[in-house]
């Protein structure tokens, strides 16, 4: 077979011009298939099914694997649903109080139109994250993913900047709880981690590669490359490149946390509604069958 950027099988791989969102027909018979086989799922959407195709390269056996992995997850956490699209998690839930070390915006992508995330070690307090509210921002984050994110992004996985500069042990997780949040976050989820580049890593690269060896498997641990910031250039377009890279891109955290806050909300409303409209029509067609009917006396 064609070795394709994203490690999907070329028939799955979209040509120049083509809809982002696009979805091939095979791949509509491949969803109907794995909903047949989870009847748990029947009101989860498309797009859905398909980040979870995407994670186990169109293999449905392995799909419904990983599906039923999640949804045991999600029951475990207490999470409802996701029925129609509705993210399981209200963002006005999560806190604002850690995560500050991992930059995402909405639409951001490396120049392979891959999902892009930039991360600043040495902001990474081990001993003040909250486990619990992370795996909450975790699971808020994919559920916003499936949704919202273009579907050729999800097509061709996930990139990290992992800037490692003025990072010490006290910004390393060796806990087994953080180990374990590792695990979730890569088991438990579609995930598709194309690329790590460890920035300014220095002497810390190979010990901390040998600390990820012993949780993350080796085609994973393959994929983390050492560089200078100097060549993020190669990698991101200069509107996704961070100002202190030699990019344009800058942006207020505090503005977009509350403008993606606002944003969420009214996507949530709205996803409601739609679910809420045909129980409407249902009722009211009900009381106009009532009047008609003729009175007994």
């Amino acid at each position: 077979m064609v070795k394709t950027m994203n490690g999907l099988d070329p028939r799955f791989n979209l040509s120049e011009g083509d809809d982002p969102n696009h979805i091939f027909d095979e791949e509509y018979e491949l969803i109907a298939e794995v909903k047949e086989n989870l009847p748990e799922i029947q009101d989860y959407t498309d797009r859905f099914v398909l980040a979870f195709l995407f994670a186990r390269k169109h293999n449905v056996k392995r799909t419904i694997k990983l599906i039923k992995e999640h949804i045991a997850f999600m029951e475990e956490q207490g999470y409802p649903p996701a029925i129609g699209g509705v993210n399981p998690v209200d963002i006005r839930e999560l806190s604002n109080e850690s995560g500050e070390e991992t930059t995402y915006i909405e639409g951001m992508v490396d120049k392979q139109g891959r999902l892009l995330l930039y991360r600043k070690g040495k902001l990474f307090k081990p001993d003040q994250v909250d486990y619990n509210d992370e795996l909450k921002k975790l699971t808020w984050f994919w559920y916003n993913l499936f949704e919202y994110a273009s579907l050729n992004t999800l097509r061709n996985g996930m990139v990290v900047v992992n800037d490692m500069e003025g990072v010490d042990r006290s910004n390393v997780d060796f806990s087994k709880e953080g180990r374990k949040h590792h695990e979730i976050s890569m088991s438990k989820f579609p995930g598709r981690l194309r690329a790590v580049y460890m920035c300014n890593s220095g002497f810390l690269f190979r010990a901390i590669m040998a600390f990820c060896r012993l949780f993350m498997k080796a085609k994973i641990i393959k994929r983390f490359k050492s560089i200078s910031s100097d060549v993020l250039v190669d990698y991101i377009d200069d509107e996704y490149l961070l100002e202190e890279y030699g990019g344009s891109f800058s942006f207020d955290r505090a503005a977009y946390n509350e403008e993606i806050l606002q944003i969420c909300i009214e996507r949530e409303q709205s996803l409601l509604a739609a679910l809420d409209a045909p129980k409407k029509k249902k009722k009211r067609r009900r009381r106009k069958k009532k009047s008609v009917e003729p009175d007994d006396e």
